[in-house]
């Protein structure tokens, strides 16, 4: 069996705008790779609808995950609902005991939007539940103790809730595989009169900004995805 790999955002887009690239190229490696969004994304849009923006949105990562010819899993929250809690963790761990990933890629501890926060902690302690005898994850899975290393990725925007700089360990250069983030994100399309409208600017152009902004931090790329390795643990 080869190398699996598993993308975990809190948010739809999230993978696409910070992790896709690296994703593609272990893709290409040959690597088995999943993309899980924890959130179903029914607040990012206009109105109160929030049924109808959640099924857009789950269309929307179908279209990007089909790209990759990514497994696509299913959201365990809405949106401002995600929260470090048993319920999550055992969900999480379930996932992760299935799929046995070798690698997981996951969000930046430190971000400012508090959903990515707790994507990030439940992925981390569901990582370290899974190869528990005892531990039960929801719905059963066998405990699995395999290899699998969890590196986050920067935040979006490329610094802390508190505006500091966020430096990444390693770079990927993705310079070669930005068509296919382009591609992934372009899917997104509800995404691009909201971001308008809040931030001013093109989900595109603002990704290839962090990228770039990424690429001259690695002093080796043009354009790159900057990772932090977790610490392994006991």
């Amino acid at each position: 069996m080869g190398t699996v790999a598993l993308a975990v955002g809190a948010r739809p887009d999230d993978i696409e705008f910070m992790m896709a690239g690296t994703l593609a190229m272990l893709r290409r490696r040959g690597a088995e790779v999943h993309m899980w969004n924890l959130t179903d994304g029914s607040l990012g849009g206009f109105g109160e609808d929030a049924g109808g923006v959640a099924a857009i949105r789950a269309a929307e990562a179908r279209a990007s995950a089909a790209v990759l010819g990514a497994t696509l899993h299913p959201p365990i929250a809405r949106d401002m609902e995600l929260s470090f809690d048993r319920e999550a963790q055992t969900r999480v761990t379930s996932v992760i005991r299935d799929v046995e990933p070798a690698i997981i890629l996951a969000p930046s501890p430190m971000d400012y939007h508090p959903d990515r926060e707790a994507a990030s902690r439940i992925v981390v302690a569901a990582a370290l539940a899974r190869a528990l005898p005892a531990y039960r994850s929801d719905p059963p899975a066998p405990p699995w103790g395999g290899d699998l290393t969890i590196y986050h990725a920067l935040p979006h925007g490329l610094l802390d809730p508190l505006g500091g700089k966020v430096a990444a360990g390693l770079y990927v250069d993705v310079s070669g595989l930005m068509d296919i983030k382009r591609k992934m994100l372009d899917a997104h399309d509800s995404q691009k009169p909201l971001l308008a409208s809040t931030q001013g600017a093109d989900p595109l152009v603002l990704m290839e900004a962090m990228a770039t902004a990424a690429g001259a931090d690695s002093r080796a790329f043009a354009m790159a995805e900057g990772w932090r390795r977790r610490s392994p643990g006991d």
